[in-house]
């Protein structure tokens, strides 16, 4: 996609949605990630936002919490991840992008922290996979 065609997620309805995920006592912390935090996004893009919460909701709370990701971003397509138990390489993404809110900073280095070591195994894992499979 030529950048001439991508286009950014509007700076008041990332205003609106950090407010939103930040009058929820539940998450901790939460990030925009994916093409809506490179300014990238295109017609058919989602928003992906990713969440770290206290306790991992229910499917009522998780829809919940979509709804108010939809209103926010004037989008009905958005993945909301729970990043507490997420696979590594997709809170590592969600963690390098844009920080909305952080209720806990210390909770959430400790995660970003844990994320990165994790990450970084899970890479040099693959590494030495690829190269045993090159053998």
């Amino acid at each position: 996609m030529s950048a001439a065609h991508a286009h950014k997620l509007p700076a008041a309805c990332v205003r609106k949605l950090s407010a939103a995920l930040r009058r929820q006592d539940d998450i901790v912390a939460a990030w925009l990630f994916g093409s809506a935090a490179r300014d990238a996004m295109h017609a058919e893009s989602d928003v992906d936002v990713g969440v770290l919460v206290t306790v991992k909701p229910g499917l009522d709370r998780h829809l919940e919490l979509m709804g108010l990701v939809m209103d926010a971003v004037r989008r009905d397509r958005v993945d909301l991840v729970i990043l507490n138990d997420a696979h590594v390489v997709l809170r590592f993404e969600a963690v390098s992008g844009r920080l909305l809110v952080s209720r806990d900073d210390g909770e959430r280095a400790s995660f970003v922290s844990l994320t990165a070591r994790e990450y970084e195994d899970e890479m040099a894992f693959m590494t030495r996979g690829y190269q045993m499979n090159a053998a």
